[in-house]
């Protein structure tokens, strides 16, 4: 214990201050608690004012006790000296920092709390970096717990005693302790537990410890001795002592449940893996075999590390792993962790953009550093640093890591704010900093201003305008005949904002012209494309419908435009591509309306112009516009329509829609066929597959649902067919043996699924193939979400499924996945007599070893050939792994002969081949061998039997009395000679039944039949 020696001789600092009493601030009947001299104040017991000790407290905020130079207050344990503690103190999730008590020569009880009453409620109170030092009775948060409840506090800190030392309490005397933990070193003598010294009838539950431990005897990691009830905790305490040291307790007389343990140990001798001394009730509990160093325990299963990380390693232990316990590999370590403790996530640190620099790439890789614990981060980006409007947030996204890229790029010089925060199942951080970058430079394209776009009748010696841009040198214009710029008519440079052409241009003709603006370090993008006509002797006619870009027309679809005047008729003209290089359709017609009657493309866009003309002149082209068509709709699937008590996590269907430009779906659930805005409750856009499962059905509840197709280019369809379904509970999710298992046990084998909420009993099928037409078996009305198969047929692959049920007529329509296994060949191996054994006496006991146990059925042939050419003896019934080969059977036996044996598997409609063959050689004698005359009487017999030997011609040197398994239940060494001899033998404690009477003599054995009647 030289370590504990240290500790009695040197303390950390510890200071005073002034005492002020609290108040009752808000009328609440709890006098508040908001500063070090409020507790110091509480902890200097007046016995003139007994109130103090039964009134009721709550913590306003935070304390942090220590001074300027870092030096611990000093405080009386609240309820000491033969005071109890008797009231409420709810800390509200605030923590005491900083507190000490050094020891004072006496048994009192030490820590924040000296000795708590039944009447005491200590909740959500914890306490950092505190130091205790008592002699019996030492805890952080009390010395002693005399029936009090302790609810959500933890611990860390040192607490230093000789007896009855705790993380958390030192005593728990009948008291309760629920939802706490503690990362305590903890030093004593004897009963030292990480979380608690001494257990005497209490009750923990949920409850960690992740400290240290270490005394001289009964160290345990979570407590050092329990006489009460520890139900799901667990702890990761290491414990170091000398002997009577236990992973997870040292001493049980009490219950411990669906506990386990994964510290290190260090001891010298009687140690634990999980506990070193039980003689209490330890059930479903572990420990980590690798972790602790120890492989061997007076209670509990060893696991190795992996297997302790894995759920599927709790469900034959029947862990609650929906609401107490979860595993995630980011979380303990990746071993079990309590649902009911938050952990706690800092707020990240941001790494890139950094902080205040421009030239940020436009769609940047936003970073920052992992915090421990997160599943996933939430990243805002804004044009304002408040963030206090949805308006100014152009970012509003989640993340699975750390990074983040963008779906869009940012504009171009733009100063933006950014920060995050991150997430897990139990906590989200706070927002990091805040954080501003500049997106790159780039110049804007100048603004054209004339002619203007789809301008007619325009003078064929014009100027060009545009708007000026700031910061530009110099601008570049471009005009063609083509939409492509493959026929270019003008390209300059230009250092002003107009242009006006040396030449005129071409009447009744359709330029483009676009522009780039240039300034001293970049090329701005190309401006839109504009579009304008010269004046001529005819107009070329405005189109009117359908819109340009319009979507989702039908395939035969109605064109129409303005009438020219002077117009006889007009040219049409409709393709694939906006060069007219592919052309559909050109026809002329003298109508201003045009009804296409060749059927087009699904999903296609299609380009359309028109000119006029009459006997002596053509207009130009029309501009061109564009139009898509749409596609059939997509056609549901499952479940049908008007279907009821589909389930809760059941999904929904449809056909892949037969368009291979459909790359994805749209989906919207709603509680009405409108599907109005406040009805729609799920809406997904980018759904790859043909299949959805909703995620926030209700039970009851009806709904209704359609899907739309998407094209590559985000055209979509129409809406499917509007279907409704009614919901039951959900689906069942199978568990165990996971699918395409192989190897599986034949006999005595448990299969699993999750428990479904709101399901009283459940449907189980299985079947020897994937429809389900050949059922092995069928059981409904399964109470639990297990059921084990007795018996099944080996080296069989079968197939199972589980559907939920409800009694209030609530049910699930859908079965669970449907799932494979493959039982496993049966093995067995003859034991005894060993092959080619001598002398063997009968009865013979037969015996062989299988795997897996408990077959249910073999079947034994004996022969006097080796092949078996000719059977002397088989049975096909055999219910046990061995078989009395008896009197009766070997009445073809003869003495000093040797026999074949061999054994099979017979189960269901299989048999196996048979085992090995293996030999032996008896020595049978008859009665005339031995002597003239055997009478056994009475027969059959009770306490007694008689023996009458007439004429022995052999000496015999002792009998036996068998049962017919072979089982030796008498026996007794005899010296008969030659002559005549009476023998009494007492039967009075052997129960009724068939035996067989053995008599050794020197030529062999006799066998006599015996029945015994109470």
């Amino acid at each position: 214990m030289k370590k504990i020696t240290l500790f009695f001789i040197y303390f950390i600092a510890c200071t005073a201050m002034a005492q002020v009493e609290p108040i009752d601030t808000d009328d609440n009947g709890y006098y508040n608690i908001s500063n070090a001299n409020h507790l110091l104040w509480l902890s200097q017991y007046n016995p003139n004012e007994p109130e103090t000790l039964s009134n009721n407290y709550e913590l306003d905020n935070n304390i942090d006790a220590r001074n300027s130079q870092g030096e611990f207050l000093e405080l009386e344990p609240i309820g000491s000296g033969g005071a109890t503690f008797k009231g409420n103190f709810d800390g509200k999730g605030y923590t005491i920092s900083g507190i000490c008590f050094r020891d004072k020569d006496d048994e009192t009880p030490v820590g924040f709390f000296g000795t708590l009453v039944s009447s005491a409620y200590i909740h959500d109170l914890h306490f950092k970096d505190c130091i205790y030092i008592g002699r019996s009775d030492v805890g952080i948060i009390a010395g002693k717990s005399n029936s009090a409840t302790i609810l959500n506090c933890s611990a860390t800190g040192e607490v230093t005693g000789r007896n009855n030392v705790g993380g958390i309490i030192g005593n728990n005397n009948r008291g309760i302790i629920s939802k706490c933990c503690s990362d305590v070193i903890v030093y004593g003598i004897t009963n030292i537990g990480g979380l608690v010294g001494m257990n005497v009838e209490g009750n923990i539950d949920q409850c960690y410890a992740t400290g240290k431990a270490e005394g001289e005897q009964y160290i345990g990691g979570l407590t050092g001795a329990n006489t009460g009830t520890i139900e799901n905790c667990y702890s990761y305490s290491w414990v170091d002592g000398i002997y009577h040291m236990g992973g997870f307790v040292a001493a049980n007389t009490g219950l411990i449940e669906d506990c386990y343990s994964f510290g290190p140990i260090f001891s010298e001798k009687y140690t634990g893996g999980f506990v070193e001394e039980n003689a209490g009730t330890v059930n479903k509990c572990i420990w980590d075999a690798d972790a602790s160093g120890y492989y061997t325990s007076a209670a509990g299963l060893a696991f190795n590390t992996a297997d302790m990380k894995k759920r599927t390693s709790y469900y034959d232990l029947e862990w609650d792993f929906v609401d107490i316990w979860h595993i995630a590999p980011h979380i303990n370590q990746g071993y079990p962790h309590l649902q009911s403790f938050v952990y706690k996530l800092n707020r990240p640190t941001l790494i890139y953009p950094e902080n205040k620099i421009g030239g940020i790439d436009l769609t940047p890789t936003f970073d920052c550093a992992d915090v421990v614990y997160a599943t996933k981060y939430h990243i805002q980006v804004a044009y304002q640093e408040e963030f206090d409007s949805n308006t100014h947030i152009l970012i509003d996204d989640f993340t699975d890591s750390s990074a983040y890229v963008p779906s869009e790029r940012f504009p171009e010089s733009l100063t933006l704010f950014w920060r995050m925060k991150a997430i897990n199942n139990t906590d989200s951080s706070m927002w990091s900093e805040v954080w501003e970058f500049k997106s790159k430079d780039i110049i804007d394209p100048p603004e054209l201003i004339s002619p203007e776009d789809n301008e007619l009748r325009v003078a064929l010696n014009l100027t060009f305008l545009w708007l000026e841009r700031l910061y530009a040198i110099n601008y570049n214009l471009q005009v063609a005949t083509d939409l492509a710029f493959d026929s270019l008519l003008i390209d300059t440079n230009i250092t002003n904002t107009s242009f006006m052409p040396e030449f005129p241009l071409l009447e009744s003709t359709r330029y483009y012209w676009k522009m780039t603006a240039t300034d001293s370090n970049d090329v701005s993008f190309w401006s839109d494309i504009w579009e304008f006509t010269t004046k001529g002797p005819i107009d070329p006619p405005q189109l009117i419908a359908p819109a340009d870009s319009s979507e989702n027309l039908t395939l035969f679809p109605t064109l129409e435009w303005h009438s020219i005047e002077i117009a006889g008729s007009y040219n049409i003209e409709i393709a694939s591509d906006i060069f007219f290089t592919n052309t559909i359709i050109e026809d002329n017609i003298s109508d201003t309306t045009y009804t296409i009657t060749k059927k087009l493309l699904e999903d296609s866009t299609y380009y359309w112009r028109v000119n006029a003309m009459n006997t002596k002149h053509a207009s130009v082209w029309s501009e061109t516009w564009q139009f898509r068509t749409t596609f059939v709709k997509v056609i549901l699937s499952y479940p049908d329509n008007y279907t009821f008590n589909y389930s809760l996590d059941g999904a929904l269907v449809w056909e892949k829609h037969k368009n291979p430009s459909i790359c994805r779906y749209k989906i919207q659930i709603s509680t009405s066929p409108e599907f109005t805005i406040n009805t729609i409750i799920e809406t997904a856009e980018t759904l790859l597959d043909t299949t959805y499962s909703p995620q926030e059905m209700k039970i009851n509840t009806t709904y209704w649902w359609r899907v739309q197709g998407v094209a590559s280019k985000n055209n979509v369809g129409l809406w499917s067919d509007i279907w409704n379904y009614k919901t039951g509970i959900k689906r069942a999710t199978l568990f165990y043996p996971e699918d395409l298992s192989t190897d599986i046990n034949f006999t005595n084998q448990m299969i699993r699924w999750d428990k479904v909420a709101g399901a009283d009993y459940y449907h189980l099928q299985m079947s020897y193939n994937e429809d389900f037409t050949n059922l092995a078996l069928s059981v409904d009305s399964i109470i639990t979400n297990k059921y084990r198969l007795e018996c099944v047929t080996p080296q069989t692959t079968y197939y199972w499924r589980v559907k939920a049920w409800n009694s209030d007529g609530q049910y699930t329509v859908q079965w669970s996945e449907e799932w494979e296994f493959t039982t496993k060949t049966p093995q067995f191996y003859l034991d005894s007599p060993q092959d080619e054994a001598t002398d063997i006496e009968i009865p013979v006991s037969l015996r062989w070893n299988t795997n897996p146990p408990n077959i249910p059925m073999f079947i034994l042939q004996v022969s006097d050939t080796e092949t078996f050419n000719e059977v002397l003896f088989q049975k096909n019934d055999i219910a046990l792994n061995q078989y009395i080969l008896r009197a009766s059977d070997a009445s073809e036996l003869t003495a000093d002969k040797t026999y074949y044996w061999r054994v099979a598997v017979k189960i269901n409609h299989f048999t196996s081949d048979f085992s090995d063959v293996w030999s032996f050689t008896v020595s049978i004698v008859s009665v005339t061998d031995i002597a003239e005359e055997i009478n056994i009487y009475p027969q059959p017999a009770n306490e007694k039997i008689g023996i009458v030997i007439s004429c022995l011609s052999s000496r015999i040197s002792r009998y036996s009395i068998v049962d017919i398994e072979g089982k030796t239940i008498l026996s007794k060494n005899l010296f008969l000679n030659n002559g005549d001899h009476n023998i009494i033998i007492n039967t009075s404690a052997i129960v009724s039944g068939k035996y067989f009477l053995l008599l050794y003599s020197e030529k062999g054995i006799l066998i006599q039949d015996l029945m015994i009647e109470k």
